[in-house]
């Protein structure tokens, strides 16, 4: 019954957990923004400073 239809089985069953990879990695970055925020405004800083000694 099922002879022949693995592969098909298989592609449909990787596409299934690609996706819920896909949204358990975005949940997992999803609080990043404010820390790269940060990092970046914090090099801000240095780099105005520097530009001011010139």
């Amino acid at each position: 019954m099922l002879a022949g239809r693995g592969p098909v089985i298989a592609a449909m069953a990787l596409v299934v957990l690609a996706r819920i990879w896909y949204s358990a990695a975005v949940r997992a970055v999803d609080g990043w923004d404010g820390a790269v925020r940060s990092m970046v405004n914090l090099g801000r800083v240095r780099l105005a400073e520097s530009i001011a000694a010139r």
